[in-house]
């Protein structure tokens, strides 16, 4: 938890600049805060602020400072960016898919569906042992030659730029790390897996005015190495 007092500076962002920008300056921080960065930079809607507050990026569009009021992250293998006013320039019109917002208080879209493509199909058991498999038969199926499975998910998913991992169900957690055969609560899987796991397809968007788009995810995108070349 942290406790803030309202200020107000200019800032500069890239070749842009406002003023009278109000954020929260940190007065009182309790332990479990104690993280080696400079602070936050939120990018939600003004809605979530606990204090009140307007997010820099909605200020911008305010005072008429950008092009297009929207921004957009771009993640690639080497790192990624972020562009104020704009789509990247090496982004073309027909590349982009636009997807409706469900409720306009989260970066939130309909998600219809995940899909997993398995490299081997084989005999899959969602149930964790051969006993749970024996005892619940529904969990144990096995895959189509296609290589591809449902995991009959359909809601909300949420885009969060200050989250690092992909939150799930506590169920479907369990599910998709024994899928990717993932060790202690998903923590570590074994090295071949990078190359030799699963693809996941999610599909959002609801489709009525052809928003819809599927979204691939490869092992090598989800698995992060530990930097040990003996490990992987």
């Amino acid at each position: 938890m942290v406790g803030i007092e309202p200020s107000q500076d200019s800032l500069k962002w890239g070749s842009l600049k406002s003023q009278n920008i109000t954020f929260g300056e940190a007065v009182n921080m309790t332990p479990d805060f104690d993280a080696q960065f400079d602070g936050l930079f939120g990018m939600a809607f003004p809605s979530l602020s606990s204090a009140g507050l307007e997010p820099p990026f909605f200020t911008f569009a305010r005072q008429r400072l950008l092009n297009v009021n929207q921004f957009s992250f771009t993640l690639g293998e080497s790192g990624g960016r972020l562009d104020l006013g704009k789509v990247p320039g090496s982004a073309a019109d027909d590349q982009v898919t636009w997807v409706k917002l469900v409720k306009p208080q989260f970066w939130a879209v309909n998600v219809q569906s995940i899909e997993v493509e398995l490299r081997h199909p084989t005999l899959i058991n969602l149930a964790g042992t051969a006993t749970e498999a024996r005892q619940q038969k529904r969990q144990s199926i096995r895959v189509p030659e296609s290589g591809k499975i449902n995991l009959n998910v359909k809601g909300v998913g949420l885009f969060d730029s200050g989250t690092t991992t992909i939150l799930c169900p506590s169920a479907m957690a369990t599910n998709i790390n024994r899928l990717i055969g993932a060790t202690d609560n998903g923590l570590h899987v074994d090295c071949s897996a990078s190359t030799t796991g699963p693809t996941f397809h999610f599909t959002i968007g609801d489709g009525s005015s052809g928003d819809r788009i599927v979204i691939p995810v490869s092992p090598h995108q989800y698995i992060l190495g530990d930097g040990n070349p003996s490990h992987g």
